[in-house]
């Protein structure tokens, strides 16, 4: 069916807009010169040096718009750049290199904890004390029963020992006593039994060979035992000497402290 329907606000039909008529006036044709084309229109604005008066319903000429739209892509490609770029002032070879020191403090961190002792087993530990034990007995030329008996009494075998009045390791050794000896760390069990039985060895050599007042004077001290020329009355000394040379006595005949 042929299309007659108008639109109301031009009175040219559809056609006529798809299908332009000829220019059929003067006036037209004056019209249709005097009228510039968009793209025209658009190079002026954008080659113009004077600003363009705004348009009342954007509020933005035709070459602010397209200036804004130029900023625009400038600064998101400026933004792009610096991220793709370090940052000021950096080095990637001093950062290569604060990786590389960062590795070798982790190596280093974990070739320190592989260097220091792990704990010894209970037996282990037995072993190390019998053969500390034997070695400082030979070395000073005191029976290892003796010696097992003062460890027993002192500590009861353990390595970490500490008094309340601040005895150290095995052979409860007292700081000042330690350093006298050149123990530099009381609770190893060769340091420790080393310098107990050195010690020993000298209050036996100060008594004459006297285990008993050797004793006394291990627990009390040698000034003590001097001044009453013999084992103090003191209870806690008493019982010390009477407990070690039991012990000794039973080790001697079992074998066994």
């Amino acid at each position: 069916m042929r299309q007659v329907a108008m639109i109301r606000s031009t009175h040219k039909t559809i056609q006529d807009y798809f299908k332009p008529t000829a220019v059929s006036s003067k006036r037209d044709i004056a019209l249709t010169e005097k009228t510039p084309s968009f793209g025209s229109v658009l190079q002026g604005a954008l080659n113009s040096d004077t600003p363009a008066r705004p348009s009342e319903h954007t509020g933005l000429s035709v070459r602010d718009y397209m200036n804004r739209r130029l900023d625009a892509i400038a600064s998101r490609s400026a933004i792009r750049s610096k991220i793709d770029q370090p940052p000021p002032g950096s080095n990637p070879d001093r950062a290569t290199q604060v990786s590389l020191d960062e590795k070798a403090v982790a190596a280093s961190q974990k070739t320190a904890m592989a260097a220091i002792p792990q704990p010894l087993s209970a037996k282990a530990e037995r072993q190390a004390i019998q053969h500390a034990i034997q070695r400082a007995a030979e070395r000073y030329n005191i029976p290892s029963d003796l010696i097992q008996s003062v460890v027993r009494c002192e500590s009861n075998f353990q390595p970490e020992a500490l008094s309340h009045a601040g005895a150290q390791g095995l052979m409860q050794l007292m700081p000042a006593t330690a350093d006298d000896l050149g123990v530099t760390d009381p609770f190893d069990i060769q340091q420790n039994i080393d310098g107990g039985t050195r010690y020993l060895r000298q209050m036996l050599d100060r008594f004459e060979g006297d285990i008993e007042r050797a004793l006394a004077a291990y627990n009390a001290g040698p000034e003590t035992v001097g001044r009453y020329g013999g084992i103090p009355p003191y209870r806690e000394t008493q019982a010390y000497v009477e407990k070690v040379m039991r012990y000794a006595a039973r080790a001697k005949t079992n074998g066994r402290v």
